[in-house]
């Protein structure tokens, strides 16, 4: 079945390559799920130059500051930790984080506090990743930096809260002022209890 799987992704490889070129997302994609397919393998070699290769594609068509390319980073990050290069994968979990907090901190600039929930939990995978790696497998390094994603979410959060409050309390309108303090008042008596 594995020998299948890879006859048809090299297929497409080849046929995206060909109609699309080597810089397309498509090819990049297709390089992504066959390096995925060697990992599962344990042909490292494989799957490492095949993601390497649909990185820099990624990088390319979305920069550094996209949710592809720290997926990319991701896959980096689990295939060094998988291969024992413990240097390498640190390497690419602290790009990842570098991308996601410049994602996170324009995300939540403009979205609402549900979007901002959806967002975090689809960036707590990456984040639970990186802490379990420094917990059991590069435990010697990297403490400090565990704790300062920690406590990246709980900042962004707050910052955003203040944020709202600043527009609500310099904006002219009373009404919106009073629900503001009311709902406040009101998430105060149920902290309460």
């Amino acid at each position: 079945k594995n020998k299948e799987a890879e006859s048809y992704l090299l297929t497409a490889k080849h046929l995206r390559d060909s109609l699309l070129g080597k810089e397309h997302l498509e090819y990049a994609e297709t390089c992504a799920n066959l390096s995925s397919l060697y990992e599962g393998l344990m042909q490292f070699k494989k799957a490492e130059s095949l993601i390497l290769e649909a990185k820099v594609i990624r990088q390319k068509v979305f920069g550094q500051e996209h949710s592809i390319y720290s997926e990319s980073c991701d896959n980096l990050a689990t295939l060094y930790r998988q291969m024992g290069k413990f240097v390498e994968a640190n390497n690419f979990y602290l790009e990842l984080f570098r991308s996601n907090k410049i994602q996170l901190e324009k995300v939540f600039k403009f979205t609402s506090e549900d979007e901002k929930q959806f967002y975090l939990k689809k960036y707590a995978h990456y984040k639970n990743s990186l802490l379990s790696f420094y917990t059991s497998d590069y435990s010697h390094f990297e403490q400090g930096f565990c704790y300062d994603l920690s406590l990246t979410n709980r900042n962004l959060i707050l910052s955003s809260s203040q944020q709202l409050r600043n527009v609500i309390y310099f904006s002219n309108d009373t009404s919106l002022q009073n629900k503001h303090t009311n709902w406040i008042n009101l998430r105060e008596q149920l902290s309460f209890w």
